[in-house]
């Protein structure tokens, strides 16, 4: 059995990062849980209620006070228990932290290389093919008929504390390894797509007259309309959510609730086609597969396996019985007959000569035989 296999039939909850075994990771992890939840509260904010504060105010509450104010609740509430339950349970057997600062943090570190990765990609590919032909793809009716929605820039912007959560909520270390080589491959597909066929989005006109329109305004001048097909926002949120699905059902159902509505705001805020985020999704859904439904299916295999011996075992033990039952009556009796003439003339008749009794005598089996019968 593979070390990956071994790793997936473990309990999953114990791969979830906890206060106690990294309390850097788990500051870093709920703020940026707090930054997706700010962008929540001015989605809203905007939608429904605008407050009469300045664009900068309204960016520090976005990226500071909220993030800043989760970060405070989570740790409150772990270390009380009260409000909050912890992740998990400590392992029973706790590996040695080590003292090397490199190898204590070099999940994180990797996360922010990953993250690095996919944004000096991105923008690396969009500068190379800002000279080539661009192709456009064909919309729907109610996709071109759909108007503007600037609000839902916040929800766009979730994207990027999604990308990283997967990598700050799991310490497993094979997983871990599991799902970074899923990231690395779509980004990798995405920019071969990109390179060889890149796909312009034209934009609508935009005045800024909201905090929403300014956010949309800084998001349209640092990503350029193309490279939109498939959509990397869409890709790499989901795989995202599917990742904590994993190890955790609440939170990945929320965060695969949060994936669609960024697959919605991409579409909303003039950034991406419909293709492109059903493109994104199934390159992501196939990648998901590969990589790790694959591995849970191999360990659902090996069970099947083993519930195939145990019915293979209790089927022959019903065949056995079967067998000696249909040795009843007329037909055991000759049966026994057979037998007892082989024994006969192979002992050349050693059997009655020292007065042996028969192997097979007459009436009932053994009682051993009786019993195992019933």
């Amino acid at each position: 059995m593979d070390a990956g296999l071994k790793v997936l039939r473990e309990r999953r909850t114990d791969w979830i990062i906890t206060w106690k075994q990294n309390k850097v990771r788990w500051i870093l992890f709920y703020y940026l849980v707090g930054l997706i939840v700010s962008c929540l509260f001015f989605f809203l904010e905007e939608v429904f209620l605008p407050l009469p504060i300045s664009y900068l105010h309204k960016s520090f509450m976005v990226v500071l006070w909220i993030p800043i104010a989760t970060v405070l609740v989570s740790i409150i509430a772990t270390n009380t228990r009260k409000y909050l339950p912890v992740l998990s349970p400590q392992p029973e057997e706790e590996e040695a932290v080590p003292d090397d600062f490199f190898h204590r943090y070099a999940q994180t570190l990797l996360a922010l290389l990953m993250f690095g990765i996919w944004a000096a990609g991105y923008f690396l590919i969009a500068y190379i093919t800002e000279a080539h032909t661009t192709h456009t793809l064909p919309t729907l009716a109610w996709e071109r008929e759909t108007p503007l929605r600037p609000e839902f820039v916040f929800i766009y912007l979730t994207i990027y504390p999604t990308f990283l959560l997967p990598f700050l909520f799991i310490h497993q270390k094979d997983f871990f390894r599991l799902f970074s080589f899923a990231y690395i491959t779509v980004m990798c597909i995405c920019y071969v797509v990109y390179l060889f066929y890149p796909v312009s989005f034209e934009r609508p006109e935009l005045t800024v007259n909201s905090f929403s329109t300014w956010v949309l305004a800084i998001v349209y001048g640092a990503d350029r309309p193309w490279n939109c097909f498939p959509s990397l926002h869409v890709a790499m949120s989901l795989l995202a959510a599917l990742t904590i699905l994993e190890v955790h059902r609440i939170r990945g159902m929320l965060t695969l609730l949060l994936t669609f509505l960024i697959a919605l705001s991409t579409i909303l805020i003039k950034q991406h086609y419909v293709l492109d985020v059903v493109a994104a999704m199934l390159l992501t859904a196939t990648i998901y597969f590969v990589y790790i439904r694959r591995q849970i299916l191999n360990t659902l295999y090996v069970r099947v396996l083993r519930a195939e011996e145990t019915l293979e075992k209790w089927i022959n033990r019903k065949i056995d019985s079967r067998v000696w039952e249909s040795l009843d009556g007329p037909l055991r009796n000759r049966m026994r007959e057979m037998i007892q003439s082989i024994i006969d003339e192979s002992t050349e008749g050693r059997a009655k000569k020292d007065n042996l009794p028969p192997l097979f005598p007459e009436g009932d089996p053994p009682a051993k035989i009786r019993e195992d019968k019933s």
